[in-house]
């Protein structure tokens, strides 16, 4: 599944920053190769970025950029041309400019950290750079215009990672500040092969285009222009670039409502902390969506707390939200992340204070609970719910689910009663911002916590095999855990040939040591089979990002249709035939 993203809702402002810029002045004895009217994309703003669509599936050996550097105010970095970095991702490639104007370069995370300290790249002057890592010669070089301006020695192994490149930028989010681009750039290219000091002078001179068809090792290649909007990957690989904004906050309207709503609540641990006062604008903001947009349920991630012991300060902040829901009519759920756990999953399992507050008593006493795994025990729990015509099973399974909770709920999911029943399966930890599940060797698995040593817990792909792939109603999954500026969306096709859509949304750390009152709001079209994605700031109200507000089909995931609309066998009813929208 592809997210469609609507142009339409790029705002004023970043279309504005995406404006023609300047001539750059350069002579043509500084620069044969470039005309004074050479322009590429300025990413001096900060606000937006290129995302490409595809992972690297080769070590990206060689990388190449024209790029034009802006003027630097002191200890002012000069930002990241081309980087995977992402602070989950232990094999990161990251090409910048530090403070000097120099190049540097990390690989794989500190199995090179390298600055080529002998040039300094010049203001207002395009300039061809090209690195190439040599792993049989254990060497670095930096090539300038076409030249080689130095080489370092360095061994290191291929840098192949889940993570998709950005175009300047990079996916630091919380850990990490992020690093705009001071400048423009005007293309870039990546090959897995070492390109010889023939072939990078080759490519600064643009004797022939840089394609697939020219260049058989390609991984990437793309120009970037004022237009903004995209830019064509010109590889055999078909890797486009997208436009991607970056910790952009804007007004826009929500999309229209549909038939009826879900709302998304991501790890609400730092508010619960540190921002307790912007809480209550959560349930504000979902109560004030209730009768427009007929919301049916609002699903919490998990990690109501933030780990610091600190129970009876931060749990009743955040039960504070839910109480209000429930007395205005909204149902909800919640589920335990690793920071609600009493020791924060070091050695227990223990969920004593969560249950405090999370009680089976009341979570039994609302008319959508279904049934627990554990009597007195709410973090595995199931409820239902129906609406335009759809039931829904929507179920819990907690953070380091043991075999027995994953065997307890694939028997929940094979009952013959839920069996016409779309189902949502939501929990803490199941996909990472690569799109791929938190297991094997993942740093955000469930197993790589310290309570694994001492109980038998099981990661995401053994919650895929052992149950959502092999039931044909699993509609959905939604998890939070990884900190993300992104709602990142992954399908899978089950057992029965149903897709899965699974979104982690996490915006425990948008901005650098800071968070923001962020809810996710589905809008779902029953008649036309679409969803429609909002990802929206319950403080100001404003939009979070133009890649979170998206919309995608559901036609053909599931063959649960709305018995409003469709006929038990599928067929559209005869009175909606002249309003379904065109595929």
């Amino acid at each position: 599944m592809k997210k469609t993203i609507l142009i339409s809702l790029l705002p004023l402002m970043l279309l504005s920053s995406c404006s023609l810029p300047m001539k750059a002045e350069i002579k043509a004895e500084d620069n044969p190769v470039v005309d004074e009217n050479y322009i590429g994309a300025d990413f001096t703003s900060g606000v937006y970025t290129y995302e490409l669509e595809k992972k690297f599936r080769s070590s990206p050996n060689t990388i190449e950029a024209w790029v034009r550097m802006g003027p630097l105010s002191k200890d002012e970095p000069g930002g990241i041309i081309f980087s995977n970095y992402e602070y989950y991702n232990y094999n990161p490639v990251r090409l910048e400019v530090n403070t000097n104007r120099q190049i540097t370069l990390q690989w794989n995370r500190g199995q090179a950290n390298l600055t080529f300290a002998t040039y300094a790249i010049p203001v207002e002057k395009w300039t061809h750079v090209a690195v190439v890592r040599n792993p049989s010669s254990s060497s670095f070089r930096l090539y300038i215009n076409g030249a080689l301006q130095e080489e370092q020695n360095k061994s290191t192994t291929d840098a192949i990672s889940d993570f998709r490149f950005i175009v300047g930028g990079d996916w630091s989010n919380w850990h990490d500040h992020k690093k705009a681009f001071k400048g423009e750039i005007a293309s870039v290219a990546a090959y897995h092969s070492s390109l010889t000091s023939s072939e990078i002078a080759r490519d600064y001179r643009k004797e022939d285009e840089i394609t697939g068809t020219t260049r058989e090792d390609l991984l990437f290649s793309a120009d970037f222009s004022f237009n903004c909007q995209g830019a064509t990957d010109k590889s055999r690989y078909e890797n486009n670039a997208t436009i991607r904004s970056n910790d952009y906050f804007y007004r826009d309207d929500l999309y229209a409502p549909q038939d009826y709503g879900l709302f998304i609540i991501p790890d609400p641990q730092i508010m619960t902390h540190w921002l307790q006062a912007n809480l209550a604008t959560i349930s504000d903001y979902i109560i004030s969506k209730k009768d427009d947009y007929n919301i049916e349920m609002a699903i919490c991630v998990g990690d109501n707390a933030d780990g610091s012991l600190q129970w009876d300060f931060e749990l009743p902040a955040i039960k504070n939200v839910f109480n209000n829901l429930t007395e205005a009519g909204v149902r909800w759920v919640t589920t335990p992340g690793n920071h609600d756990y009493d020791d924060n999953c070091s050695k227990s399992r223990a969920l004593t204070n969560y249950n405090r507050y999370f009680t089976a008593e009341e979570i039994s006493s609302f008319s959508w609970f279904g049934g627990l795994y554990e009597e007195g025990q709410t973090q595995n729990a199931y409820y239902t719910f129906e609406t335009t015509g759809v039931k829904y099973l929507v179920i819990s399974m907690e953070f380091g689910s043991t075999p027995e909770v994953l065997s307890w709920a694939d028997g929940v999911l094979s009952e013959p009663r839920f069996q016409d029943h779309r189902v949502i399966v939501y929990t803490h930890a199941y996909i990472g911002g690569d799109g791929e599940r938190l297991a094997g060797g993942k740093p955000a698995r469930a197993t790589s916590c310290g309570f694994a040593n001492y109980n038998n817990i099981v990661d995401a792909d053994d919650m895929w095999n052992q149950v959502i792939r092999k039931h044909k109603n699993v509609f959905m999954v939604f998890n939070g855990h990884v900190p993300y500026d992104d709602i990142v969306v992954r399908t899978d096709v089950g057992d029965y040939g149903n897709t899965i859509t699974c979104m982690l949304i996490d915006a425990q750390g948008i901005l650098y040591g800071g968070a923001a009152s962020l809810v996710a709001l589905l809008n779902f079209d029953e008649l036309n089979q679409q969803v429609y994605v909002n990802y929206v700031c319950t403080t100001s109200g404003e939009l979070y990002n133009i890649q979170n507000q998206f919309t995608y089909s559901f036609k053909g995931h599931t063959d649960i249709l709305s018995s409003v609309y469709y006929e038990p066998n599928g067929e559209l009813k005869a009175e909606y035939k002249g309003g379904q929208a065109n595929d």
